[in-house]
């Protein structure tokens, strides 16, 4: 699964399938088969080519989204108003990795919140000032990639890595 960042779009690429998601928290499907791109709006379970979508809604209001695909579980948080509940976590199983804007969040609750997640990589975006303070909870510092790769290989269940996207 390739991931990126351009123009306030995340774009998740899996084999022939790509994902959209922007910043708003609309997701866009398209497909080699499809002529049109399949939108995903509402909580509930979808699967396109293989590639499964699982929209979720938080007691708070909060709209997540989960993609998983080659082996690999990426969830679109945006920018969340506060803390997940509980119960939304313990639902979300096996997360890899966590896109999640920081606009509105207090940074030390959404570390509180992706620490519960656990993921691999932290992809997060929105003003420079609160990444850097987000990056700033992490001990290992962050780096910054056009896009990310990721396999089950690549996938490192030990520590969390901070990962800025972005040209």
């Amino acid at each position: 699964m390739d991931i990126a960042f351009a123009q306030n779009t995340w774009k998740l690429k899996i084999k022939k399938v790509s994902v959209t998601v922007d910043i708003d928290g609309m997701v866009s499907v398209s497909s080699v088969g499809r002529s049109e791109p399949f939108v995903i709006n509402e909580p509930g379970e979808y699967e396109i080519e293989g590639t499964s979508i699982f929209g979720y809604a938080d007691e708070g209001g909060a709209k997540v989204y989960a993609v998983q695909g080659d082996e690999v579980r990426v969830l679109y948080l945006g920018d969340l108003p506060g803390k997940l509940g509980e119960k939304l976590i313990d639902e979300l199983d096996s997360v890899d990795a966590v896109i999640v804007g920081v606009a509105v969040a207090d940074v030390k609750l959404l570390t509180e919140t992706i620490e519960k997640i656990e993921p691999s990589y932290v992809l997060p975006y929105g003003e420079e000032t609160k990444v850097g303070a987000l990056v700033k909870n992490y001990e290992h510092g962050s780096k910054q990639m056009p896009k990310l790769s990721l396999s089950r290989a690549t996938v490192n269940d030990e520590t969390t890595e901070v990962v800025i996207l972005g040209s």
